[in-house]
């Protein structure tokens, strides 16, 4: 109980001196922290496009994404911390206009980048929001007109989840 206790400290510590740095380095949005590698990943424009990026806990900071066609945002990390699911649109776009994501996977170190869900992939006319399952081996998102979907943890097999009441509009899983 006391080493749970001192990571929990620890990991508030690391994230309030992270918001810290975020202000002075102009970090577009914390997206996520990977409780088993206390990493956090985020987007910034601050080399011009919009790219990923990753702290540790000794305040090392890495750009893991650069691709200057496209804005890459939204990164969400494994929970086993070894792979980060994130999306991309044309630049200038970043995240105002989900009729033109795409959803992309890499290593958390920013190899083995990969397009999941293309553009229009599934027939879809938009998507976005993916989140890890807890287990890693799945993803949720919305897609088509704002419906929720269960992938396989590479963007395949979409499962419509009904919710009742509720036949489109859903943007946030």
């Amino acid at each position: 109980m006391k080493k749970f206790r001192l990571r929990s400290s620890l990991i508030i510590i690391f994230c309030v001196l992270f918001t810290v740095f975020a202000y002075k380095v102009s970090i577009s949005g914390i997206y996520a922290v990977s409780a088993s590698t206390d990493t956090l990943v985020f987007d910034s424009n601050r080399s011009g496009n919009y790219e990923i990026y990753r702290i540790d806990p000794s305040g090392q900071t890495e750009q893991i994404t650069s691709d200057k066609n496209f804005d890459t945002w939204w990164p969400k990390p494994s929970p086993d911390g070894q792979k980060l699911v994130f999306y991309r649109t044309p630049k200038g776009t970043h995240d105002t206009d989900y009729t033109k994501t795409s959803l992309w996977a890499a290593n958390i170190d920013g190899s083995k980048v990969r397009q999941l869900i293309p553009n229009g992939g599934n027939g879809w006319s938009l998507q976005g929001h993916a989140e890890w399952s807890p287990d890693g081996q799945n993803l949720v998102m919305f897609g088509g007109t704002g419906q929720l979907y269960i992938t396989d943890s590479e963007g395949k097999d979409p499962l419509n989840v009904a919710v009742s009441g509720q036949p489109a509009g859903i943007t946030d899983p």
